[in-house]
């Protein structure tokens, strides 16, 4: 069977509206809109200025992250599962079969 290559550029094409994907596009509405409303509610909670800002700028930033970032090809959340996994999930440390000075 014959093998056809495919350039990278098509194979990893995707959908985009006004220069950026939909997926970018909800990130930038959610930076948008989830931290103005909160701000609001805030106000009306008579959270102080300072503590309101550290909250909407770590939202942007998070939105932002979720949006925008990748690292290795995965975005910020299937990266952030990958960290989770491999600090807390289930995996095998066999330091013994390596003949340590600590036995």
């Amino acid at each position: 069977m014959d093998k056809i290559k495919i350039p990278k550029d098509i194979r990893n094409y995707k959908e985009k509206f006004l220069v950026f994907t939909y997926r970018e596009w909800g990130a930038i509405i959610a930076t948008i809109v989830i931290p103005y409303f909160l701000n609001r509610q805030m106000t009306l909670w008579r959270i102080d200025v300072e503590i309101r800002e550290t909250i909407n700028w770590s939202l942007v930033f998070l939105f932002g992250a979720v949006g925008f970032w990748k690292y290795a090809g995965m975005t910020f959340e299937k990266l952030l599962l990958k960290v989770i996994k491999f600090y807390f999930g289930k995996t095998k440390h066999s330091s013994k079969n390596r003949g340590d000075i600590f036995e």
